[in-house]
């Protein structure tokens, strides 16, 4: 992002006041593909039609405002309002640490697997085979 970040620390949602925060290139992702589908509105009720290349989501997870040439437009107007957008992506931070648990797990068994299978002899390197 190239907001600076003492902007970013003071900026807030004009209709709720909450902070705002950068949307990750997933989110961003999500929501773009969810443009291009045309299930996403505005808060006016419009359809938005343009994807974005950054933008800021307010901590409450309602409204996406775009960042247009390292400017924030935070018009109430032409914010994306989540609540009619028919993709889920305030979904997505829980999807992405489920993910990361799962990962995490998976790692972990992965190890303990080769662990074990070093221990019993199982395990065996290539060269030996030649």
């Amino acid at each position: 992002m190239s907001i600076d970040r003492r902007l970013l620390d003071i900026l807030v949602c004009p209709s709720s006041r909450r902070p705002l925060r950068p949307l990750s290139r997933d989110q961003l992702s999500v929501l773009n593909a969810a443009i291009a589908a045309g299930g996403v509105l505005r808060v006016d009720g419009s359809a938005e039609t343009t994807v974005l290349t950054e933008g800021l989501i307010s901590d409450d997870r309602k409204v996406i405002y775009r960042i247009d040439d390292d400017i924030p437009v935070l018009l109430v107007e032409s914010g994306t309002a989540l609540r009619y957008t028919s993709h889920k992506l305030c979904d997505l931070d829980q999807s992405l640490a489920r993910r990361d648990v799962l990962r995490h797990v998976l790692s972990l068994t992965l190890q303990s697997n080769l662990a074990r299978a070093r221990a019993t002899g199982a395990f065996h390197r290539v060269d030996q085979f030649r």
